[in-house]
């Protein structure tokens, strides 16, 4: 009796990557007279850290104005909407983005 041959195919898990390279932007060293950005994504105690930064940033730079968006309150997991961040690429020479818990 012969025996049929079987192949089991092995299938690789990895997916194909593409080596693009990306560069960052440009530092800027002086914050004065920039039109800063800001990104309150409503957790817990984010607004007291925002508060706080900007009366140091404040301190030491002038800025020209202060952009700020906020998530919906439900939405901290979401995306910025895309109207929030066409308005700061508009209008931000600079945009701070975190997280506080």
């Amino acid at each position: 009796m012969e025996m049929a041959e079987e192949f089991i195919e092995v299938l690789v898990p990895a997916a194909v990557t593409s080596n693009r390279r990306f560069t960052n932007a440009p530092r800027t060293i002086n914050l004065s007279g920039k039109v800063i950005g800001i990104i309150d994504n409503r957790k817990p105690n984010y607004d007291i850290f925002l508060v706080r930064l900007l009366e140091l940033l404040g301190q030491r730079f002038e800025f020209a104005k202060i952009v700020q968006v906020r998530k919906g309150e439900t939405e901290t997991g979401k995306a910025l909407a895309a109207a929030d961040i066409n308005k700061l690429a508009a209008e931000c020479n600079i945009v701070l983005n975190g997280i506080c818990d």
